[in-house]
């Protein structure tokens, strides 16, 4: 896709906004039109270690994601977490291993875009020293302590059961053990304690796939705590509840965290870790913008972002003032995601490059530099080939350059 990239180094605005990132850590280009988020992007990440792209809703952050991959990049959707206030025995984590995977491939050095929205880059996560630390290579031919083994899959969040089907399970057959982590299904075989093979195998047939020299395995836990932090955090949640002035409210706290506290005192997390998120130590917690070091932050309309932002905020805020009037949560639970103002703040510390549509800049991020680009948006011409073409022998006629893509190789040889 050389042809792609050329089209914007060849412009001066594109060669200006990177003189002006490594220069001064941010630039802004007005009069944007979003088709071209996906195209820019893919030109620009290749001079940057990783590239993170913001968003003003979900359903745009996967049209950029489904453009990067339709151009080859290695692309990732970062989804928020869904925060969940009430109790429940299993939570369900249908985007947890999306984010898993997006940071493994930060991890690996694979110089991912990571696409996402500013609420998802709020999320308090698994601190990324830990995630790091807690990985495990398995080679062939090494030494495996199988009950180490087993201690150390369940500390990072594997369930044990009779067959791995889902994301973070793992079961044991004699010496076979499978294991479904988020960068896939592993089946390692062991002769005694000796890796005698490794191999991926198929989660629905069950079905051994091809051979491995090795594997990795990756935490599929939220949360990593040492031992003391257990007490620590069921000592903070005593205290709260006992500082609750409303008897009502009280009661119910007490009768909800009762059995949190019970599962806290025995080293263990709660299914539902959002309802002691924040009680948790700092040390133990970041946001995805950690994982990520000599970064490239590229924001969609960050007007429309913030805007977006502000307004979600507004209601969650509302929601949480209504769960502590009835004793579902504490007040501590305003800081269950990191501050607007503190995200803000981190971003702002990295490259930032703005994409607007409007002509004014946000104040929160206001570019160093200013740069305005001619673009115009496409039409739609939703199977008027006539019209198409009438509008190709134009742009033809005025000198343009056109470049058509497809989604597939088939659909271009039409």
């Amino acid at each position: 896709m050389d042809l792609v990239k050329d089209i914007f180094k060849n412009l001066k605005v594109y060669k200006d906004a990177l003189n002006y990132l490594d220069r001064d850590n941010s630039a802004g280009l007005f009069g944007w039109s979003e088709g071209a988020t996906g195209a820019f992007v893919y030109t620009i990440s290749e001079d940057f270690n990783n590239t993170i792209v913001i968003c003003k809703d979900e359903t745009r952050c996967k049209k950029v994601t489904e453009d990067l991959k339709s151009l080859g990049k290695k692309a990732w959707f970062y989804p928020a977490k869904d925060l969940f206030f009430y109790e429940r025995e299993y939570k369900t984590e249908d985007n947890l291993k999306e984010r898993l995977q997006a940071r493994y491939s930060i991890y690996k050095g694979d110089k991912p875009i990571i696409v996402t929205t500013f609420r998802a880059i709020r999320d308090k996560i698994l601190n990324s020293k830990i995630f790091t630390e807690n990985l495990r290579k398995i080679e062939f031919g090494m030494d495996i302590d199988l009950d180490e083994f087993v201690n150390y899959l369940l500390k990072i969040g594997y369930e044990r059961t009779i067959q791995t089907e889902t994301l973070g399970e793992f079961s044991i057959r004699g010496g076979i053990i499978d294991i479904y982590s988020p960068n896939g299904a592993f089946r390692i075989e062991l002769f005694d304690t000796e890796v005698d093979s490794i191999r991926k195998f198929d989660i629905e047939s069950q079905r051994s796939l091809e051979n491995l020299d090795e594997c990795e395995i990756v935490p599929v836990k939220e949360l990593i705590l040492d031992e003391d932090e257990f007490l620590k955090i069921k000592n903070k949640i005593e205290n709260k509840i006992k500082k609750t002035k409303d008897k009502t409210a009280k009661e119910r706290l007490e009768e909800k965290f009762g059995p949190y506290l019970d599962t806290l005192e025995s080293f263990t997390l709660p299914k539902n870790i959002d309802l002691i998120l924040p009680f948790i130590d700092e040390k133990y917690l970041s946001s995805i913008v950690d994982y990520m070091e000599d970064s490239l932050f590229v924001l969609e309309d960050p007007r429309f972002i913030l805007d977006g932002e502000n307004d979600k905020e507004e209601i969650f805020l509302e929601n949480l003032a209504d769960l502590m009037s009835r004793g579902e949560i504490t007040e501590s639970f305003d800081e269950v995601r990191y501050k607007i103002e503190s995200t803000i703040s981190k971003i702002n510390e990295e490259k930032v490059l703005s994409l607007n549509t409007l002509l004014n800049p946000t104040r929160e991020f206001y570019p160093k530099m200013s740069l305005n680009i001619n673009m115009k948006s496409v039409v739609n011409y939703l199977g008027r080939i006539k019209v198409f073409v009438e509008d190709l022998k134009t742009y033809l006629y005025k000198g343009y350059k056109v470049l058509i893509m497809s989604g597939s190789e088939k659909k271009a040889k039409r």
